[in-house]
């Protein structure tokens, strides 16, 4: 299990990098939500266990993250 944290760590910091990257070559800036709004958004979506949660895959996962945490899948 504690592998399993260490390569989600790594490869979180990996999607930053990258997208650091990116967003420098391109001009884009990359601005991540902030955990509140993210928390904010979860209980205004009422997620929860037994839930199914579908990211467009336009960010850094964060609101995945926290809805894996609150039980959804």
């Amino acid at each position: 299990m504690y592998y399993f944290f260490v390569f989600v760590f790594l490869a979180a910091i990996l999607l930053w990098a990258i997208t650091s990257l990116v967003s420098a070559v391109i001009g884009v800036p990359f601005l991540p939500t902030h955990r509140r709004q993210a928390v904010l958004m979860m209980e205004l979506g009422g997620v929860g266990p037994g839930m199914q949660v579908i990211d467009l895959g336009a960010g850094a996962g964060r609101l995945l993250f926290l809805a894996a945490k609150r039980g959804a899948s």
